[in-house]
């Protein structure tokens, strides 16, 4: 890949390498140059999803901070963040945007259980929150 490629900025080959769920993935890093579509983030969910129906995830971490995502795609987050961590807990997840807010940060932590959902680190830098939403990330 030659630098000033446009595949620079693509995700698929993230999603390649964690489809085949390589040993050497351990910490996912979307970094500001990637650009993040809402496909993209099914695609992710999609992968992981099977990863955790077949108990085999290795990816521990996930900083995607400062991609954009919809309050719908946020909820469904949730979910595979709940489902996954019940085997192999998370190390680290930084999700979402400055437009965000309480309401999507109400949403990723919307399935989230207690001592089932096992997380070491939340991100929560730049999410625009109020009182409201942070109240929901304490009841979590």
């Amino acid at each position: 890949m030659a630098w000033g490629s446009s595949s620079l900025r693509s995700c698929a080959p993230l999603w390649d390498k964690l489809d085949r769920n390589d040993p050497t993935l351990k910490d996912l890093y979307l970094l500001p140059t990637k650009q993040v579509t809402p496909q993209d983030w099914q695609r992710c969910l999609d992968i992981l999803r099977r990863h955790a129906d077949q108990q085999r995830r290795v990816v521990r971490s996930i900083h995607a901070s400062g991609h954009a995502m919809d309050v719908e795609t946020a909820r469904q987050w949730s979910s595979v963040i709940q489902d996954t961590s019940t085997t192999v807990p998370w190390d680290e997840i930084a999700l979402g945007s400055s437009d965000m807010g309480d309401e999507g940060i109400m949403a990723l932590v919307s399935a989230w259980k207690g001592d089932v959902c096992r997380i070491e680190s939340f991100d929560l830098s730049y999410k625009s929150l109020t009182g409201l939403g942070v109240r929901s990330v304490l009841q979590w």
